[in-house]
C-alpha cells in the first residue's frame, strides 16, 4: 500500500491536508472518503470529494466517526457518486456535543480555531466546524440521502449515546443496517474492535462499490 500526502486549498480559502492510500499494483476498485472524529465537517468533505473527482475519481463511499459521522451523512446528499455511507458512533444532532468545547467557543470565534480535549484526546476545532453544525438539520438529510447505510454504535458510549444511532436508523430509508459494538469506547481505542469494524465495512461495501467503480 502506497500512502500519499495531499495538500490543497478549498473554495473558502482553507488549506486542507489528507492522506490517500492506494494499492501498489493494479487500479483501485473504488475510492472511499473517511472523516475522523471531530476533525471533519460537511464543507470540507464536499471540497475533498471535488478534489478527488478532479484528480483521481470521486468517492463511491463515505465513512465517518463521531461528528465525522454526522458530516458524512450531511455531505452525502451533495456528492452524487456516493452510493454507500458507514457511520461509527455518529451524532444524530451535532448540537449534542457543543458542551465539550463550550469553554473554547470564544477563542474559536476570535482566532478561528482552538484545541480542546474530548474523550481524553486533543482536537483542533475550527470556526468553520461551528458554522457548519449550526446549520445542521441532519434527520431530514438522512431521510432524503438515498444511499445504503451501515451504522455502528456502542451501547456504553459515554460521549455520544446509543440513542443517536436509533434516531439516525429511524430516519433513514432502506437499505440500512445496524451493528452493535459491545465493550467499545467512543474513540474505538481497542485494536480488536477497530479490525472488526473494518472487516464488516469491507464485506458490506462489496455489494455497492464494485458495481460503481469504473
Amino acid at each position: 500500500m502506497t500512502q500519499l500526502n495531499l495538500n490543497f486549498t478549498e473554495a473558502f480559502g482553507d488549506e486542507l491536508s489528507a492522506r490517500l492510500d492506494i494499492p501498489d499494483e493494479g487500479e483501485p476498485r473504488g475510492y472511499v472518503l473517511f472523516a475522523y472524529c471531530f476533525t471533519g465537517y460537511k464543507n470540507i468533505l464536499v471540497a475533498v470529494a471535488k478534489f478527488m473527482r478532479d484528480e483521481y475519481q470521486a468517492p463511491h463511499m463515505l465513512i465517518g466517526q463521531s461528528l465525522g459521522g454526522a458530516a458524512v451523512l450531511s455531505a452525502s446528499v451533495e456528492i452524487p457518486e456516493v452510493v454507500a455511507v458507514a457511520t461509527i458512533g455518529a451524532l444524530a444532532d451535532p448540537h449534542h456535543v457543543e458542551h465539550h468545547f463550550a469553554s473554547a467557543k470564544d477563542e474559536i470565534e476570535k482566532k478561528g480555531l482552538a484545541e480542546v480535549s474530548i474523550g481524553g484526546r486533543p482536537f483542533r476545532i475550527k470556526k468553520g466546524f461551528l458554522d457548519d453544525i449550526a446549520d445542521q438539520k441532519l434527520t431530514e438529510k438522512v431521510k432524503n440521502m438515498k444511499k445504503a447505510l451501515l451504522i455502528f454504535h456502542s451501547s456504553i458510549d459515554d460521549i455520544v449515546g446509543i440513542e443517536n444511532a436509533a434516531e439516525i436508523y429511524q430516519a433513514a430509508r432502506h437499505p440500512k443496517s445496524f451493528v452493535s459494538l459491545d465493550k467499545a469506547d467512543h474513540l474505538i481505542t481497542s485494536r480488536v474492535v477497530a479490525y472488526y469494524v473494518a472487516a464488516v465495512i469491507s464485506s458490506w461495501a462489496n455489494r455497492y462499490v464494485d458495481n460503481q467503480a469504473s
